[in-house]
């Protein structure tokens, strides 16, 4: 909704796009999900200029009214919820962060008086969480490393790679001459969930191929989607930095899809000491997966 709302009153995709601080691929998609929802056009070309349908109109002014409540009950969330200072809110993504367990151990034996709440979440449910004050620290994906409302500590670049069962005879081709859309369209795809920056990333990609997958479901676990692959169950898009520890036929994108794992706070948001040693940990935590990347590589 704010998408549609942003575009309305930027009349140019493009503007809109970089208010949001998304990509125009990215956005263009999330208005043709909600044209295909209602089974209506929202916009139509005004000379340069996007306007707004009868649909689109009857859309934004109903839009604009949820947001408002949606905003106005994070806003009385966060009223009333008593923020501990002893507590610190995280929320992350499994794909980003895969050993959660032994991040709490380690921060529990610096801080055992201090209690972390982890939820779980793509990048637009964090951004949301952090800019409502409803997390301290978030772990996500982006494109790159710089933002306008979000301070970010980058912990590890990382990379898009398909990942087909071992011994998948394509895979020798795919290496030499590049991944080959049309030979995948009998297979079945084990997709990212909706809105991660696997996801959308994938999702342009495929767009710029021609390409639909003629059948997929979609899992927000990597590990469980690693281990689809492995049984051969179906073909996945994984980070380069899981490919490494895992028996997979992993090709490179051409041209490459890298991202940045960030661990991200509001904009001027002043840390505790706490908060401050729980992101040198996840640096810890990378830089040790960085050697084992990068040992492997040289392997």
């Amino acid at each position: 909704m704010e998408y549609i709302i942003t575009i309305a009153e930027e009349k140019r995709q493009s503007r809109a796009a970089d208010k949001l601080m998304i990509s125009q691929p990215a956005l263009s998609q999330q208005v043709r999900k909600v044209e295909e929802e209602f089974g209506a056009k929202l916009f139509e070309k005004d000379g340069a200029d996007l306007a707004l349908t009868d649909a689109g109109r009857i859309y934004v002014n109903g839009a604009r009214a949820i947001l408002s409540l949606y905003n106005n009950t994070l806003a009385d969330i966060a009223k009333i919820r008593t923020r501990r200072k002893k507590e610190i809110t995280l929320i992350y993504n499994s794909t980003l962060l895969m050993d959660i367990q032994d991040t709490l151990s380690r921060f529990s034996l610096r801080h055992p008086d201090i209690f972390i709440s982890t939820i779980t979440g793509n990048q637009s449910v964090a951004r949301e969480y952090l800019m409502a004050g409803m997390a301290d620290i978030a772990i996500l994906a982006r494109e790159n490393t710089q933002s306008a409302a979000l301070d970010l500590t980058d912990l590890f670049k990382d990379e898009v790679l398909l990942a087909l069962p071992h011994g998948d005879p394509r895979a020798k081709a795919f290496r030499q001459s590049g991944i080959d859309f049309s030979l995948l369209a009998d297979d079945f795809f084990i997709l990212n969930e909706s809105g991660s920056y696997i996801d959308i990333a994938v999702s342009a990609r495929m767009r710029d191929a021609q390409f639909t997958p003629h059948g997929f479901c979609r899992i927000a676990d990597m590990y469980t989607t690693i281990n689809m692959v492995q049984n051969n169950r179906g073909i996945a898009f994984i980070p380069q930095s899981m490919a490494e520890i895992h028996d997979c036929e992993t090709i490179p994108l051409d041209p490459p899809v890298h991202f940045h794992i960030c661990a991200a706070t509001r904009k001027n948001h002043m840390m505790t000491a706490a908060q401050s040693d729980l992101v040198r940990i996840f640096q810890d935590q990378y830089n040790t997966l960085r050697k084992i990347v990068d040992d492997s590589s040289r392997l």
